[in-house]
């Protein structure tokens, strides 16, 4: 139903702050928009925004009519509910950016690295173009819709200001985590591999002529077969971020489950 938001009740008011503020911890961590560039004011905002749209989920009468006290207490719990929704983002990003580091570090194009100014994060120009690519994918995929979905189900899985986690979370996070960095792997073992057999061919090289230089030569190399046969093997990175994606939305729901 909906909630007019210039003649809310004090008990109702107070869930809208506390709607807000698991939306705010969600826009605080999730990718692209959780990061150093976007300013705060801009998150605050749609989190306002996005607080009062999914403020019917949770209208009804269980709605908390909370002390001073216990109203920042269940503050810090929603933020931190949001913040642990945005986190699982994270976590998929994370294990992507594995995978392009170990690219870099193959193709010897990790000696030349840029500081990412959004997270601080050292990365080539190579991962820096496939991070920004990646960031693209996921909003093509509606990967932010997918979120947002999360953060719908959990006002109704989890009352407000009541989140109590069960010990399974932390193996379910680990499970989840390992089979981002399975499937972000996929990405890089194509070039990693090839990259290998050209080590052990410059080594045999090496072994034949003992004067020639065998690492100079192989740098230049490497970086282009390694460019190459990631250009052969990005058109697969929309599927495997698909993939990813469903992975995450399918553990989210799970652990929200165990979330109480």
């Amino acid at each position: 139903m909906p909630v007019d938001l210039f003649h809310l009740s004090a008990q109702l008011f107070n869930a809208y702050l506390l709607v807000t503020l698991r939306v705010f911890g969600l826009f605080t961590s999730i990718p692209l928009f959780g990061e150093r560039s976007v300013p705060w004011q801009t998150r605050a905002g749609l989190s306002m925004l996005v607080g009062w749209l999914l403020l019917p989920l949770a209208h009804g009468p269980s709605l908390p009519d909370l002390s001073v006290i216990a109203f920042g207490l269940a503050a810090g719990c929603e933020f931190a509910v949001g913040v642990a929704i945005g986190f699982l983002a994270r976590l998929m990003v994370g294990a992507f950016q594995f995978a392009v580091q170990a690219i870099d570090y193959q193709t010897g194009l990790s000696f030349v690295e840029l500081v990412n100014p959004s997270t601080d994060s050292s990365l080539s120009v190579l991962g820096q173009f496939l991070n920004t690519l990646m960031l693209l994918l996921f909003l093509e995929l509606n990967g932010h819709h997918l979120l947002l979905s999360a953060l719908g189900h959990s006002l109704e899985m989890i009352p407000l200001g009541g989140a109590t986690p069960a010990p399974q979370v932390l193996v379910g996070l680990i499970t989840m985590f390992s089979e981002f960095v399975a499937i972000a792997l996929q990405l890089a073992l194509p070039t990693v591999m090839v990259l290998l057999l050209i080590d052990v061919a410059m080594g045999i090289i090496g072994r034949v002529f003992p004067q020639m230089n065998v690492f100079l030569a192989a740098v230049p190399v490497k970086i282009l077969v390694g460019l190459g046969t990631l250009w052969l093997t990005l058109p697969a990175l929309a599927a495997l971020l698909g993939r990813l994606l469903q992975i995450l939305g399918d553990s989210s729901l799970a652990l929200l489950k165990l979330v109480h």
